[in-house]
């Protein structure tokens, strides 16, 4: 009989922090992990990882028709990279307010630029209180 269990990634335990680059790696706080990260990872920690891109690609309206009032969050560039490393340089096609390394995010939410993962769901979240 096949064995019940199935293979994932790690999965650290609630309250620890995990080193996604690393297996089997939990710290006991957000500091303890960004000193790891700093000390054996420092070339990855400037990756930032961009939304997914839309099922639509092109022939998305980019607006959601439902109210005409919401636009689609998702990435429309064809040939935009799925990650990069902002020591290299930002992506053309990328929000020029997109900067989190600079603690700052797009707050505008018509805006139709390419953005980073959460963007989605921050925008649902901001049509949810426009909503109530």
């Amino acid at each position: 009989m096949a064995s019940s269990q199935t293979t994932h990634k790690y999965l650290p335990q609630e309250g620890t922090f995990a080193c996604r680059h690393c297996t089997n790696q939990a710290y006991e706080s957000k500091d303890e992990l960004d000193r790891h990260l700093k000390e054996k990872h420092s070339d990855k920690t400037n990756i930032y990882y961009l939304e997914t891109k839309c099922k639509w690609g092109g022939k998305c309206c980019r607006i959601i028709p439902k109210d005409g009032k919401h636009v689609c969050g998702f990435v429309h560039h064809p040939d935009m990279p799925e990650s990069f490393n902002v020591s290299e340089g930002v992506p053309q096609g990328v929000c020029q307010y997109e900067q989190p390394w600079n603690n700052k995010r797009c707050t505008n939410p018509k805006c139709t630029w390419a953005h980073l993962r959460g963007r989605v769901k921050w925008l649902l979240e901001q049509q949810k209180k426009n909503d109530e």
